[in-house]
């Protein structure tokens, strides 16, 4: 039985539900729940008990209690583990019964006319779509989408960018025995769908990074709405490195002068993009056809979105960063990233992102990245630290700018004033050789002057005369 206190309890979460009763009559309200946390996690519901955790308790509960196995056998299939007891919270009786995680998955409702899976997002059990379904049916075979091992054949295929770096991180090239030792090929040569990822020219459409430098801070924003773009198919280890370079040629370096040195100021700390991008591409479902990883960079931020939420079917942004545990979609995947130095086997992937970015000298708390999640989703937010910084720089621009302008207009204004006094008839021309300025400058400080009545023109171009109607200081 999974241990809990009734206390703890508030809402529901995703390995938790509750039932103020027992619809006996209409079971797919709860068995739906069953089925959902079959093919995740497991999870426990608990009878008699309000979402506000206010017990009302279960009348006739070893009665209720047969039918709810009665029904769990019969509308379930397969029949998954579980297990059922009778507690006491507040002198009521609770039913709590406790699904453990399937290995046959997919696990259906059987009723209403049909065979139904559900699979859990947050806190409600939803219908799993074809693509979960396909899921699912991999996971029953205890398998992953990366170690299945397809029809194609090793021979076939190229592996320029994964030889290169295996052999700069190891010192010799990669042997034909080491694809087999990797689990990347089998004895007849066919190649898993790890090693198609790994390939020169993958066949899968949806294995490729769209990156993006977009105008603004969002992704309409000006006159020009991307700066640059860029599609990267072929090898996911080419996709990453092109990645990388389109972050290094989209953002900048500042520094500061320090008393006894001088300090980087990266907009963004290159270990941190690195982690996300190799969390993406390793941790991304790659059964959903169609579908790639973003790299979208803005004025403020930078975003990576992945294809696949949780694994587990949570929602990160519901969960303690530290404490989120290392579940791997691809495991074959992520082992031979591991291999080549681009992350570790254990989940720190979170820490090191954070870790990065706090040792940057302009890192403040309100600049920490930040993570959502949905079921068919997973996105990443890294805040440019340089960002705030770079605003405050150009409004103390803007403003200097600004009183640099008026002072010289001031100026100006003084020169045609004091020229007027001398001499009331004074041209265009004459202006423009004392002040500096072009025939049009003065036409237009002329007209100014006039709008904010300080002169006045009596007469036509020639033969008439400035009239001073207030001193500029007035």
């Amino acid at each position: 039985m999974m241990t809990f206190d009734f206390d703890d309890l508030i809402g529901e979460t995703t390995t938790c539900d509750k039932k103020e009763a027992v619809e006996l009559s209409h079971p797919k309200s709860w068995l739906k729940s069953v089925s959902a946390f079959a093919n995740g996690d497991g999870g426990l519901l608990l009878f008699g008990v309000k979402e506000d955790n206010t017990p009302v308790g279960i009348e006739n509960v070893q009665y209720v209690s047969e039918k709810i196995s009665e029904l769990v056998k019969s509308r379930l299939d397969p029949i998954p583990v579980f297990r059922m007891e009778i507690r006491q919270f507040a002198g009521k009786n609770i039913i709590v019964l406790d699904v453990e995680k399937g290995f046959q998955s997919p696990y259906f409702y059987v009723g209403d006319g049909g065979h139904y899976a559900f699979v859990r997002v947050g806190n409600e059990s939803v219908p799993a779509d074809a693509q979960t379904l396909r899921q699912l049916a991999i996971n029953g075979t205890g398998k992953t989408f990366d170690i299945i091992f397809s029809s194609e054949n090793f021979s076939d295929y190229k592996f320029s960018v994964l030889n290169s770096k295996f052999q700069e991180i190891t010192g010799h090239p990669l042997l034909e025995k080491d694809f087999k030792s990797f689990s990347l090929i089998n004895n007849t040569g066919k190649m898993s769908n790890a090693a198609l990822l790994l390939a020169d020219n993958p066949p899968f459409i949806q294995s490729r990074i769209f990156c993006t430098r977009w105008n603004g801070l969002d992704k309409a924003n000006g006159s020009v709405d991307a700066l640059d773009d860029g599609e990267y198919a072929g090898s996911v280890l080419f996709q990453l490195s092109e990645a990388m370079l389109f972050f290094k040629r989209n953002t900048h370096i500042g520094w500061k002068k320090l008393p006894e040195k001088r300090v980087s100021l990266p907009e963004y700390p290159e270990r941190a993009v690195l982690e996300i991008l190799v969390n993406a591409i390793v941790h991304r479902d790659y059964m959903v056809v169609g579908s790639e990883v973003h790299l979208d960079i803005f004025d403020n931020r930078i975003e990576v979105v992945s294809p696949g939420g949780m694994y587990d079917g949570t929602r990160i942004q519901e969960l303690d960063l530290m404490e989120v545990p290392s579940k791997r979609r691809n495991p074959l995947l992520a082992d031979i990233f591991s291999r080549l130095n681009l992350m570790e086997r254990k989940g720190s992937g979170f820490e090191k992102v954070l870790s990065a970015y706090q040792k940057q000298v302009n890192f403040t708390d309100e600049l920490k990245p930040t993570y959502s999640s949905s079921a068919t989703w997973f996105k990443a937010v890294l805040p440019n630290l340089n960002y705030q910084l770079l605003a405050t720089v150009e409004k103390t621009v803007e403003k200097t700018v600004e009183k640099t302008v008026e002072k010289t207009v001031e100026k100006t204004v003084e020169k045609i004033i004091s020229a007027i006094k001398q001499n009331p008839k004074v041209t265009q021309q004459q202006l423009a050789e004392v002040t500096g300025l072009s025939r049009r400058g003065v036409e237009w400080n002329l007209k100014k002057m006039q709008s904010q009545s300080i002169i006045r023109r009596e007469g036509g171009a020639r033969g008439g005369h400035w009239i001073l109607l207030k001193n500029h200081s007035e």
